[in-house]
């Protein structure tokens, strides 16, 4: 897992941004961030896009799904993919909705 701190602007990483970032990344942008539950698990090309970026710049991810705040129990499930998609990517910093 990378231990980068993640410094300056960040970019919500979106399918629709991958082609023209291939091409060139903008030095303003210093990280991406992402919602694990859009990424986790996903193959094919788009999996494979993921990698190329995940190997080359820092990533933050940002939960949409746990509710930690909610009165729903905690869905462990989840947590356990995302745990797993973090470590599978190098990404070390987490946030998430309390609701």
């Amino acid at each position: 897992m990378s231990h980068r701190p993640l410094r300056g602007a960040g970019l919500g990483f979106r399918r629709e941004l991958i082609a023209p970032l291939k091409s060139q990344v903008p030095d303003e942008i210093a990280f991406f961030e992402l919602a694990p539950e859009n990424w986790a698990g996903m193959g094919g090309k788009s999996g494979k896009d993921l990698r190329h970026f995940t190997e080359r710049f820092p990533f933050a991810c940002h939960g949409l799904s746990l509710s930690l705040g909610g009165i729903a129990p905690l869905d462990v499930a989840l947590l356990r993919r995302i745990k797993s998609f973090m470590a599978e990517h190098g990404m070390s910093l987490y946030t998430e909705h309390l609701s």
